[in-house]
């Protein structure tokens, strides 16, 4: 099945006011947000693999107006205007560093409950991030985690081959880099390790290879699930019948394998890259909020 872009026009339609937060760095990284005033829940939900912020825009403007919370929706670094590098990160925890930063950010602000979440690589990373040791030590919390369609792993049982023909590992690199990490070695991490195929109109505004590091960042740490069994808190992963990428049936498989409770909810008819301005996705992820956010 061929991954269907024609929903993607430009990144520039429907944005919510751009804004920044400076990292541990000194980097100014930019993201959006749907807010409420006086609300003190935010949703913190990650865009995916080669893309930006902006196509998530209308997804957080309906979730924030019908539950009263702030939805943010940051740009990883590496990706968007003008990055520093675009498609590589400094060192392979960064992305987790960054989104800490901006969590902190949030709370000082007046956030005092969050969720967390991502579509595709976006929410392989939101896994990546609720397990992470960091997380906890920063005293930071998150009350629940919603992924659509996420990127769970190469060898998970949810993914097909190649991500469906739309990102092409160079095994060499992935292979050589991770055996290197084992033994503490990150000769290998500043390669290109994936690249992406996407239509040419869309390549100008997109970030279209990503090094070892910024793969291995983006995504859940352990090949063999660890990460998930570590999620100790609600769960939503909501995935489209027809999704190209994905192999929709197969995320209940994966969260059993991986001794996780957690709720699939497959919308009937719906494709990868258009799921979130879906309005059938959205109302599932909003019922869930409402119910995980007040139960």
């Amino acid at each position: 099945m061929a991954i269907d872009f024609s929903v993607v026009t430009t990144y520039a339609s429907d944005e919510l006011p751009l804004r920044t937060y400076r990292a541990r760095d000194g980097e100014m990284l930019a993201y959006a947000l749907a807010e409420v005033p006086g609300a003190d829940t935010c949703l913190v939900f990650c865009h995916g693999s080669s893309a930006r912020h902006e196509y998530l825009a209308g997804f957080a403007r309906h979730v924030s107006t019908a539950l009263g919370i702030a939805v943010c929706t940051p740009t990883f670094r590496g990706h968007g205007d003008n990055p520093r590098r675009r498609g590589d990160i400094d060192y392979i925890d960064q992305l987790e560093d960054d989104a800490i930063d901006l969590l902190r950010q949030l709370r000082d602000a007046g956030y005092a409950r969050f969720f967390v979440g991502g579509h595709s690589s976006g929410g392989g990373f939101a896994v990546r991030l609720a397990a992470s040791p960091r997380f906890a030590r920063e005293g930071l919390s998150i009350e629940g985690i919603v992924l659509g369609a996420p990127m769970l792993g190469y060898k998970a049982v949810s993914s097909r081959k190649d991500s469906g023909g739309w990102a092409v590992p160079q095994l060499g690199v992935m292979v050589g880099a991770l055996l290197l990490n084992a033994l503490g070695v990150h000769a290998l991490d500043a390669r290109v390790a994936l690249r992406f195929v996407l239509p040419e109109r869309l390549r100008a505004v997109s970030t279209t290879e990503y090094s070892y590091r910024m793969y291995a960042g983006m995504h859940p740490r352990s090949v063999s699930g660890g990460d998930i069994r570590r999620i100790a808190v609600p769960l939503l992963i909501v995935v489209g019948s027809d999704d190209e990428i994905f192999i929709a049936d197969k995320y209940a498989e994966l969260l059993r394998q991986y001794k996780q409770d957690g709720e699939v909810v497959i919308v009937p008819g719906v494709r990868h890259i258009s799921m979130m301005a879906d309005q059938k996705v959205q109302e599932v992820i909003i019922e869930w909020l409402r119910k995980t956010r007040f139960e």
